[in-house]
């Protein structure tokens, strides 16, 4: 723990203002998926988010594709309230044109073609009729994504506390019997039966006094300007343009077919899509990953030094590139990043990051507004409330999910969920890979479930997030109502209730 002199607290004795069940700290789609899941099983629900919305971080991005659900045979991988909740996003509207498609469509009827076939590294499909599609960039809308978490939560009854920051935890010996939250400078207690920590970075456990793996290795993470980002991954957040006139990107982007490419990336993408089909999948609504623009780049840095900042790779020489998703209707996405090192637990350290990459969304509407044809008219709409890092510390868990588990795709005989995540070309061949009970177990603390990022260091796609909220908040819900340690559980009880709920195990 960083220390800079010390400081006593005094404790005072708290109000308890709800009591439920089961409590859920963090109301992103796992901490959702957790508190619908116990709801169904008959426990009571709440919901603790530091947010005035649910959503957390998948409701600041637009990351969230169905490449997180489906393996290379167009099998649903992924399923259950997982499944439910980015499936009615997409209702909701906003969407990118697959998540439209995708759900009619997959699996293909019996016997019957299949529309799609996955291409290069899974981040493209070559649909039958309408082309190569941008697969990994088919985004749902954030705001549609919000509003399908509270509807859900609604109908499910999860009560919500929201604003509300967790503050720590209700202990009994090394059993969790609630948290503390703070609200308007106030604080309060939260006692539940069973925890669910959706954090995302166990902040739960933390204050339990669970253990973690990789606690230290933390310390000092590099997400500078380099190819190798270091044990923290990526660390940025992506802000939103309007008033695109894409039309003059694309006048452009003919007259200099070398300077872009629609796929994503340089090294290891599908074959270079042509100008034509970029233009159909504007027409059908499908989200364009365009990177590139070099030239352009160049000259503004040359004029600009500030500019540095801005763009993907290799930011100090020509060959750095722009990158940005054009949604449609004059939207777009334009990628930042911090350029600085980070301590991801120096809040010091991490707030000037925070503050560095705030900047840098504003370099990079500049740089596209001034140099970048169809953007000199372009608005900074949105810049996202969460920056955060691609991974997190890692509880001390039961078991430790490992690489190799996922690229040999082992079988747990207590498999509570099957994600894909990042790794779509390696474990997209064995269906995913599967997820333990025991990767949710923490060590020395009863009461308390994790999820999401804190299970292991390869999780934080949103869709594999998501999983393990849902198969935490099912096991939370039986023990609840058990009365039983979620430790102590019937795993084949587990199992067979998220199979009822539709996952896929």
């Amino acid at each position: 723990m960083i220390q800079r002199g010390t400081w006593t607290e005094s404790w005072k004795t708290l109000p308890v203002i709800l009591e439920a069940d089961v409590v859920v700290v963090g109301g992103g789609p796992a901490g959702v998926a957790a508190a619908v899941g116990a709801a169904r099983v008959g426990a009571s629900a709440v919901i603790v988010e530091r947010d005035g919305w649910l959503g957390g971080q998948a409701g600041d991005i637009f990351t969230i594709s169905p490449w997180q659900f489906i393996d290379a045979n167009l099998n649903w991988v992924v399923g259950g309230i997982t499944r439910e909740i980015f499936l009615r996003t997409a209702e909701l509207g906003g969407c990118d044109y697959l998540w439209e498609t995708v759900p009619g469509q997959i699996p293909p009827p019996e016997g019957g073609e299949k529309p799609f076939e996955m291409i290069g590294n899974g981040s493209a499909a070559r649909h039958k009729v309408e082309g190569v599609l941008r697969w990994r960039d088919a985004a749902v809308e954030p705001q549609s994504l919000r509003f399908a978490l509270h509807q859900m939560c609604d109908e499910a009854g999860v009560r919500l506390l929201l604003d509300s920051t967790v503050a720590g935890a209700m202990m009994e010996e090394n059993r969790i019997v609630g948290v503390l939250i703070e609200f308007r400078g106030q604080r309060f207690g939260v006692r539940g039966k069973v925890v669910v920590d959706a954090t995302g970075h166990g902040d739960v456990a933390d204050r339990a006094g669970c253990p973690f793996e990789n606690y230290n290795d933390l310390d000092g993470v590099f997400t500078g300007t380099s190819n190798h980002l270091g044990r923290g991954g990526y660390t940025g957040a992506h802000s939103r343009v309007c008033n695109v006139n894409f039309e003059e990107t694309l006048a452009y982007m003919r007259e200099r077919p070398d300077q872009w490419i629609a796929a994503g990336g340089w090294e290891k993408d599908p074959p270079k899509m042509e100008i034509e089909q970029v233009e159909e999948m504007v027409r059908l609504g499908n989200f364009v990953n365009l990177s590139g623009f070099r030239e352009l780049r160049w000259k503004a840095v040359q004029e600009n030094p500030e500019y540095r900042a801005v763009g993907r790779r290799y930011l100090d020489s020509p060959e750095g590139y722009l990158a940005f998703i054009y949604q449609g209707d004059g939207l777009a996405i334009q990628w930042s990043r911090s350029r600085k090192p980070v301590n991801l637990l120096d809040p010091v350290e991490f707030s000037e990051v925070v503050a560095d990459i705030r900047k840098v969304h504003w370099l990079t509407n500049r740089l596209y507004r001034e140099y970048i044809p169809g953007f000199q008219n372009s608005r900074l709409l949105y810049t996202p409330t969460h920056v955060s890092s691609a991974f997190a510390r890692c509880v001390a868990v039961e078991y430790t999910l490992t690489r190799d588990d996922l690229i040999e795709g082992v079988h747990f005989d207590d498999v509570v969920g099957r994600a894909i995540g990042h790794d779509w070309d390696v474990v997209s061949k064995h269906r995913g890979f599967e997820i333990p009970y025991r990767a949710l177990l923490p060590h020395k603390v009863d009461g308390l479930l994790v999820t999401g990022k804190s299970v292991a260091s390869f999780i934080h796609c949103g869709a594999t997030v998501a999983c393990t909220g849902h198969a935490a908040g099912v096991a939370a819900g039986l023990a609840a109502k058990a009365d039983r340690m979620p430790r102590d559980l019937d795993v084949a009880l587990v199992q067979k209730t998220l199979l009822d709920q539709g996952a896929v195990l």
